[in-house]
């Protein structure tokens, strides 16, 4: 599939004959491996595969993409998954992705007190310099 079709297929040993046999006959909706959107999505609470899956359960386009079985599904590589939720769904998904890495990075920045507090002044030079290393300095005007 993936050699003479150009079907984006997750590796050998985690798709079975069903899914393939699905993708071929177009029972599935199969995704050509020149239009898959990569995406990394980090291993973060809210990020898991069961979170995704839950979420891309309510688009038809994706789980038309995924194995019928639902167990098949929880077999398939995390990458995969996040690549073919990625293609259906595009900027959708990639916000919501983002929304649940800054709502961890917030509760994180919150919990560890990372959150410097300066006088206006002060803030406002940091903010200006380009001798910080970065603007995700978690900085606030006090």
């Amino acid at each position: 599939m993936a050699y003479e079709v150009g079907a984006y297929v997750p590796h050998y040993d985690t798709v079975t004959v069903f899914h393939l046999r699905d993708l071929a006959s177009g029972k599935r909706k199969k995704i050509l491996g020149k239009d898959v959107k990569k995406i990394f999505i980090p291993q973060y609470e809210g990020l898991t595969v069961d979170t995704m899956l839950q979420n891309a359960k309510t688009f038809p386009q994706v789980m038309k993409c995924l194995p019928a079985d639902e167990a098949e599904i929880k077999k398939l590589p995390r990458e995969y998954i996040g690549n073919v939720i990625h293609t259906c769904l595009g900027q959708k998904f990639k916000d919501w992705v983002d929304a649940k890495v800054k709502e961890r990075n917030d509760k994180i920045i919150d919990k560890q007190n990372l959150t410097i507090e300066m006088d206006p002044e002060t803030y406002k030079a940091f903010m200006a310099s380009t001798h910080v290393s970065g603007k995700c300095l978690h900085f606030k005007s006090g």
